[in-house]
């Protein structure tokens, strides 16, 4: 089959182009590196990879910190790894302002969600300042009568729910975070919650699929990560606790949260050089739960 021969406009313009990009890429490093930034955060964004979509946006934004796009593309992000006080900062922002198309969409869902989901009325944020101070049953009480009168509050709901885990009622606990749940899907945190009521009550596989949920949404979430990770520690299996552990830290490496996580599993591993260092990080951080750490490793 005879070539077909390639025009000479094209012969002479591809070199041209060729070096024209060059020099742009040469020139102009930083706009090119935050371009691939962009179209990296943009892949993993509609993939549900949103760990990698922060990364890669807050780059990006470094570099455009005005751009509104930019800042809703991260605040969506935000909300799916349920960093919630920074997906509001930025949501604040940009109130007011157009985001165009289905980004706009998604920005004015995330809007609603956050109003449905994380708001907490004057009246419940009264009776919490108890649960600060830890007097988890009188907590307990005035938010059930709280509740009587606030039925479907998600938030009340929630933080009775976690009062009755932490004084061990798990089976109330569970019900209460189920409840939670079909008020509010999207509320992930309540499943990670309902997962560890189901480790501690040695149901590991229900623990596994309500972490696998959040998954189903977020592929990088790194709270799931670390549920999963204490499941496995929990039914010692410390080599894969360990996986899970080093990739929610992976994900989110300033969480003191995730480090003492990956510090228990380093633990169980027989790593303790490794542990050790991420104790002195802990330590240095004042973390509240050094001594429960301490307390274990000795």
């Amino acid at each position: 089959m005879p070539k077909i021969p390639v025009p000479l406009w094209i012969k002479i313009l591809l070199p041209v182009a060729a070096a024209v990009l060059i020099s742009i890429i040469l020139i102009f490093p930083s706009a090119y590196k935050t371009a691939i930034a962009y179209e990296r955060g943009r892949k993993a964004q509609q993939e549900g990879r949103h760990s990698t979509a922060i990364r890669e946006f807050e780059q990006v934004l470094r570099q455009f910190p005005d751009s509104d796009s930019i800042i809703a593309r991260l605040a969506v992000s935000y909300f799916y790894n349920e960093r919630i006080d920074e997906c509001s900062e930025l949501l604040d922002r940009i109130a007011g302002r157009k985001v165009s198309g289905k980004l706009s969409r998604q920005v004015n869902g995330i809007v609603g969600k956050m109003d449905s989901i994380y708001y907490e009325s004057k009246d419940l944020v009264e009776v919490l300042k108890l649960y600060g101070q830890e007097e988890l049953e009188r907590t307990a009480v005035k938010l059930k009568t709280y509740l009587d009168m606030n039925k479907n509050d998600v938030m009340g709901i929630f933080h009775l729910a976690n009062i009755n885990f932490d004084i061990g009622r798990y089976a109330e606990a569970e019900k209460l975070y189920i409840r939670t749940t079909e008020l509010q899907p999207e509320f992930y945190s309540a499943y990670l919650n309902l997962a560890a009521v189901y480790r501690e009550t040695d149901q590991f596989e229900k623990a596994v699929e309500s972490c696998r949920k959040v998954l189903s949404v977020n592929k990088e979430h790194p709270q799931a990560f670390v549920a999963l990770s204490k499941i496995e520690l929990e039914r010692n299996n410390a080599a894969e606790g360990l996986e899970y552990a080093r990739k929610a830290y992976e994900y989110d490496s300033g969480d003191l949260h995730i480090i003492s996580n990956l510090c228990l599993a380093y633990h169980y591993n027989n790593m303790t050089d490794d542990r050790d260092i991420l104790f002195e990080i802990l330590k240095q951080n004042n973390y509240y739960d050094t001594a429960a750490l301490q307390s274990v490793f000795e």
